[in-house]
């Protein structure tokens, strides 16, 4: 069984969920970097968002990124509360269904607010027992992920645009085989469920992680020489 790992944020929750995806290969590994990562906007979302997002992750993963025409989010996927807020793990099954022989990696983006299940937690005081709202989910070793940006919004758009950015690079790098960092500035520092972290975390994965991803796959185009 697949893990599911994510920003949450309560920083204590632990990083690593059952989850579900389809049994493949992902961008990373040796002999995928032709492969393409797909964008999967959920509803109405912000076009120029997908651009900024599309073009740093081409830029940083010197990997082909396409966008997708938008679907909804079923309703079935949401708690039956007046705030709406979507099933994370749920989201990430329905994108598995999308992927194929060219597309090996699928990213949602979403204004609404999304969750994880929780067991043996307490009661979240805004939606009950075992519910925790995150910035974003995705599969450990995987090839899905879900970002929402409804809970670190900002008018400085300097700010919003970092915060999505490490947002979605560090669900990825949760895709591509890396756990939660000890490092606080890292991108895939536990800490950036905080917004207070994740407006002071690096734009890199720190030297630790990228030692680790030089393991999976040591000719990979962007990583440096130590």
């Amino acid at each position: 069984m697949k893990l599911t790992a994510g920003i949450f944020l309560l920083a204590t929750i632990s990083a690593l969920l059952p989850g579900c995806s389809k049994d493949r290969e992902n961008f990373f590994q040796p002999g995928n970097q032709h492969k393409t990562i797909a964008l999967q906007p959920l509803d109405d979302y912000n076009p120029g968002r997908l651009d900024y997002i599309r073009k740093e992750i081409e830029n940083f993963f010197h990997v082909k990124v396409v966008v997708l025409q938008p679907v909804n989010l079923p309703e079935s996927f949401s708690l039956e509360r007046e705030a709406k807020i979507y099933s994370a793990d749920s989201i990430l099954d329905m994108l598995s269904m999308k992927l194929n022989n060219e597309i090996i990696e699928i990213i949602a983006l979403t204004h609404k607010g999304i969750y994880v299940l929780q067991k043996d937690k307490t009661n979240n005081i805004l939606f009950g027992k075992g519910v925790q709202p995150v910035f974003g989910l995705g599969d450990f070793n995987g090839n899905c992920a879900v970002i929402t940006d409804v809970l670190f919004n900002s008018v400085d758009t300097a700010v919003f645009q970092h915060r999505l950015r490490t947002t979605v690079i560090h669900e990825i790098g949760h895709n591509i085989g890396l756990d939660h960092c000890a490092s606080e500035r890292c991108i895939m520092s536990e800490e950036n469920g905080k917004l207070s972290s994740l407006d002071k975390s690096e734009r890199d994965y720190c030297y630790q992680c990228r030692k680790k991803l030089k393991k999976i796959n040591a000719a990979y185009p962007w990583l440096k020489p130590s």
